[in-house]
């Protein structure tokens, strides 16, 4: 089912859909810096707390 609340792992985080239609998605958050892209926060495997 597309609507299930454990979501699916995507090329760049996990994404759900939500039964209103609308997403939610788990990114990674990166910093621009003078040798390219760096890791602030990696993006999450699931959207279970605490993982």
């Amino acid at each position: 089912m597309l609507t299930t609340s454990s979501g699916f792992a995507g090329i760049d985080g996990v994404f759900r859909f939500r039964a209103d239609g609308t997403n939610e998605r788990g990114l990674a958050v990166l910093r621009v810096a003078p040798g390219g892209g760096q890791v602030v926060s990696p993006a999450p495997k699931t959207f279970e707390p605490g993982t």
